[in-house]
This record gives structure tokens, sequence and C-alpha cells, in this order.
């Protein structure tokens, strides 16, 4: 059997989804890992898989894909890369959070079996006719594996330093300091007027959320400065995926080292204590007996906002941290327990493991009709409420999932293909600009 697992490419999923991959050769059988949106299409006509996992259909993009794989013949799985939500909190968010976490898309007919963390979730989905009851497995934390054996994913995925020296020493780091690791969460920020990609123009949330972030993120960056500035601590800034990194210069020059590369995984790993803002990380940091601190938060779900010790203040956080035990998991047990019950479903270490088992079930398929390229016709325009047009002011942005060129007229950093819908957060130099010759040529 041939398995295909795409990846959504951020570190978190590129590690387990190599687990899933290297789970699924023990078990006698051909897997491989790819990047989803930018080698989806030339993967499937090459592998020609009998089973492709993808991220969970959250877009017209992956509707389709999924639907074409299923007209080939290719079985396909969806795997949740994220927890979802809780019975208890689903049932207190309004519509729109609601649809942020199940989707706005029926895909019932067009998978085989989702893969989701939790018992709790998987009754959200079937309650709300995303899935049917047969369609459904629990896998568990998932993305909280490699906390269990973290050599195993250093092996799977390849993407690690190899000792807490060598990654001191490459970010310029006192070996003899306590690393304390701030995790940001503030990618509402610098979008006042569209936040949130489920919820449409106008709807209160955008504001709500752009404003909390806002003034979380001023306290934490002055929370970064002053414990940089004490040069008692390595203190090391991760900004969330999405966010404006160049509002932290104030962090790095206050003596903080701002990290955009590399694992935020493997930082919690070398470092002493967490820093917090609701994240799930603070799982992570208990996994690794560290503690943390929750400095306000940004969590949809209460459960997880309260498994650190919480902090209002800048000075609460100071007294916390002195008072630390280093060594040792400050998480309260019974939000964990709680959690793992009706969020996370079984935190073990096995999850990838029983995501290969299911995999497995499937088998060689004998009816695949895969063609050697890609459809040409499959580019196709999406409706959507954006508008295509070209301002000879704006450079142009090639989409990695359509293909297709816009232009992000909307003053965020990101934006959704007017194409395909798909979320566009990198922006790119363009090779030209509309108007202007190149090589003699307009």
């Amino acid at each position: 059997m041939n398995v295909l697992i795409l990846s959504m490419v951020a570190q978190r999923d590129w590690i387990v989804d190599n687990m899933i991959a290297d789970a699924v050769k023990a078990k006698g059988h051909d897997a491989v890992v790819r990047k989803f949106l930018r080698d989806d299409r030339t993967a499937i006509v090459v592998e020609k898989p009998d089973v492709c996992v993808i991220p969970p259909v959250r877009c017209e993009y992956s509707r389709d894909l999924a639907v074409r794989l299923k007209q080939w013949g290719v079985k396909v799985i969806a795997r949740r890369s994220e927890a979802g939500v809780s019975r208890k909190q689903y049932d207190k968010l309004k519509r729109t959070w609601q649809l942020d976490h199940i989707g706005r898309y029926s895909y019932k007919k067009t998978i085989d079996l989702e893969l989701v963390w939790s018992r709790e979730f998987a009754d959200i989905l079937i309650d709300e006719g995303m899935v049917r009851p047969d369609q459904v497995r629990i896998i568990g934390g998932i993305t909280l594996d490699p906390y269990f054996k973290w050599d195993l994913a250093e092996n799977s995925a390849k993407v690690f330093t190899s000792n807490r020296e060598e990654w001191l020493c490459k970010r310029n780091l006192d070996p003899q300091k306590r690393t304390l690791y701030f995790v940001t969460g503030f990618v509402h920020a610098v979008r006042p007027v569209y936040t949130l990609p489920e919820a449409p123009l106008g709807d209160p949330i955008h504001a709500e959320l752009h404003q909390r972030d806002l003034r979380l993120r001023t306290m934490w960056i002055d929370a970064v400065c002053r414990f940089a500035e004490t040069d008692r601590y390595n203190v090391i800034l991760r900004p969330h995926h999405g966010e404006d990194h160049s509002v932290y210069d104030p962090c790095r020059r206050a003596g903080a080292y701002v990290s955009v590369e590399g694992s935020a995984g493997e930082n919690l790993y070398f470092s002493d204590l967490l820093v917090h803002a609701g994240s799930t990380m603070a799982i992570e940091a208990h996994l690794l007996k560290k503690p943390a601190f929750s400095l306000g938060s940004t969590a949809q779900d209460d459960m997880i906002g309260d498994v650190s010790p919480y902090c209002d203040s800048i000075e609460e956080l100071t007294v916390a941290i002195q008072q630390a035990v280093y060594g040792q998991s400050n998480a309260k047990i019974k939000t964990l327990k709680d959690l793992e019950k009706s969020f996370y479903g079984p935190i073990d270490g096995k999850a990838h493991q029983r995501c290969a088992e299911v995999i497995c079930e499937f088998g060689v398929q004998d009816n695949k009709k895969i063609p050697n390229a890609w459809p040409e016709d499959e580019l196709r325009d999406y409706t959507s409420p954006g508008v295509v047009k070209i301002d000879m002011k704006f450079p142009l942005v090639y989409c990695q999932a359509c293909k297709k060129a816009s232009q992000n007229m909307t003053g965020q950093i990101s934006y959704r293909c007017p194409h395909c819908s798909i979320m566009i957060t990198k922006i790119h130099k363009p090779q030209y600009t509309i108007g202007v010759k190149q090589n003699g040529k307009g």
C-alpha cells in the first residue's frame, strides 16, 4: 500500500505527520509526507497513493481536492490538526466561532474518514452533520506525542538542534542563565477590520478580537522588555504565525532573542520556563516538567486558559517567576484530566500509532485511475465575496493553492485569495511589476 500524507507545513504538523509516516512504514507499507498547497497536486500524480491523508476540509480548495481524489479511486482521510473544542465551550460560542471550529462546508460525501482528537468534538461534528458516526475515529492529542519521546520526533522530522549547548550558541545565549520562553498569540492585533476568516465583514467579533489582542500585546512587549533589561535571564520571544515580527523590535533592542526560525517545540524543550497567553503549549510544558505561567489569555476554551497559574499583570508574573520551582510542572492536574476527557482525548504519546493503524486498514486500492498530470481544467474560479481587480499601486501575489494572481488591497497582512478562498499569509516580492518592461519586453 502507498500512503501520501499532505502536511500543513507548520513545524508542529510536519513533525507529527512524519511520525505517522514512520509508523505506517513500520507496518510494512510505503509512506511519504509532502507539503499541502505547495506540492499536493504534483505529489498525487507522482506517488499515485492508495490512501491520501489531507488537512481538515475547511475551504473550497481542500473540498475539491478530496472530491477529485475520490473520483480517482483514492481513499481520503482528513486529519484534524487542532483539538477543536469541548462540548461545554461549543454550546456557549457564537455561531461564527462554532463555524470556525467545525468548518463551513459539508464534506461527509467527499471523504472516507476523519481523525479527531476527542470524543466530545467527534460528537459535535456528527450532530452538526459534518460526518456520519462511522466516518470518525478518535486518535487523541497527537501534537503532544513528540514530548513523550523527543528523539522519535527528532529522527522523524530531522529539524532539530542536536543539544542544548548548540541551541544556546546559535542564539548567543548565556548557558549560565535560566531561559524564559515567551510564546505570543496576538494575530488579531494588526487586523482591526477583518480578524477572523469565518466571520463576515461587519461582525462585531472582529473589533472584539482586535482590541483584546492589542491590549495584551502591549502588556507583553512591556513585560518582555523588563525581563530582558534586567540581564538576569535569557529571554526568548516567539511570535505567533501570522504576526508582524517588526512589532517586537523593542524587545530585541532590550536584549531579548526574537525567534522566527526553527521549531517552537524545540525552543520549549531547551528553555527552563514558559510564559504564554492561554496557549496549548502549557500542556507541552507540563509533559516536559517545566513551570509555565499565563499572562493574560487568548484561549477560546476556558479550560486551556486554566492549565497554568494565571497572572493579570507584569508585577504578578515577576513574583511568580521568582518563586517558580524549575524542573517541575506547576500545571493544574484536575484541569489536565478534564481536558483529556473532553478536549484532547487520550494524551499518551501513541496518537501517531493510532493514526497509522487506521490508515493501514484501507489497504491497496485496485481501482485507482490517477493520471500522470493534473487536469488543466482544475484551476477554476470559486465563488467569493472578493472582487479580482488590478491596481497599479499593488504588487501581484500568486496563491500557492490555485496558482492565480491577486492583489492584497485590504490593508492587512493576511487576506483570502479571491479565487479559491485559501488564506494568504506570506507576501513574497513579485517577480515583476505591472506595466514595467523587463528584458526589453512589456
